[in-house]
């Protein structure tokens, strides 16, 4: 089916595609960064409501079905957001789909090796209400360039976890 076929498509059942690709050069290499996007505990410094990250027990490890868990502190609530890697090709390549989000949405990583440095993609695609495409856009954008700036940061100063996924 063509691109305008599947357009359609969606718009018949009210939603339709997004997909948004957001970068940052890194002064680290891909191993270097692949090792902290994969790492549980990463969440922990980059998002101060995280208070605890980790491997689901069980869940395979550096394969296609690892599942991460990230607990949140929202006031004085707490939250489990359980994410699964749907796609891998190490260390070139890593997608996570939410268990605990409704929604289609699929957010991969995409490491390019640039000398020491790497080019870290992220992407996010999905399915939107018709009619939101642009706003869903510019707020996955947004959160993702903030997002990425703060790993590169976090990832540049050096800060080492608890240990190697």
């Amino acid at each position: 089916m063509d691109k305008l076929g599947r357009r359609w498509e969606a718009r018949q059942r009210g939603t339709e595609p997004i997909r948004v690709d957001t970068d940052v050069v890194i002064s680290a290499t891909r191993e270097r960064v692949w090792s902290f996007v994969m790492h549980p505990d990463s969440a922990r410094l980059l998002d101060p409501e995280v208070v605890n990250a980790f491997r689901v027990p069980g869940s395979p490890e550096m394969a296609v079905g690892e599942q991460h868990c990230t607990v949140l502190r929202h006031g004085a609530v707490l939250a489990a957001h359980i994410t699964e890697v749907v796609g891998m090709d190490a260390p070139r390549s890593v997608s996570f789909r939410s268990l605990t989000v409704p929604g289609a949405f699929v957010a991969s990583y995409l490491f390019e090796e640039l000398g020491s440095k790497t080019r870290l993609t992220y992407r996010v695609e999905g399915q939107v209400a018709a009619g939101a495409k642009a706003q869903a856009e510019e707020s996955a954008r947004t959160s993702a360039a903030h997002a990425l700036n703060q790993m590169r940061a976090v990832v540049e100063s050096g800060a080492s976890l608890s240990s190697d996924p």
